[in-house]
C-alpha cells in the first residue's frame, strides 16, 4: 500500500506542475491562451486515464521494469 500511495501522489505532482507553471506565468512566455491552457490540462489527464490500465496490464503481464524504463524515456522524450 505504501507504494501505491507514492506512486498516486508522484502522479498527482506530475499533474499539478502544469497548473504551477501557468499561474507562474509561463502561459504569457510561450503564448499560450487560457482555452489552450484548459485544454493541455484535460490531454494530460486524459493521457493518464487512458493509460493507467493498459500499463497496468501489461505490467502484470510482462515486466514492471520495462514498463518504467520506457515511460521514462518517452517522458524524456516528451518533456
Amino acid at each position: 500500500m505504501p507504494i501505491v500511495f507514492i506512486t498516486y501522489s508522484l502522479a498527482y505532482l506530475d499533474r499539478e506542475n502544469f497548473s504551477f507553471a501557468s499561474a507562474a506565468g509561463i502561459n504569457d512566455d510561450l503564448g499560450i491562451t487560457k482555452g489552450m491552457s484548459s485544454l493541455l490540462s484535460a490531454l494530460l489527464f486524459l493521457g493518464y486515464f487512458f493509460f493507467q490500465i493498459p500499463g497496468a496490464v501489461y505490467a502484470e503481464r510482462r515486466s514492471v521494469k520495462k514498463l518504467i524504463f520506457w515511460c521514462l524515456v518517452l517522458w524524456g522524450v516528451c518533456a
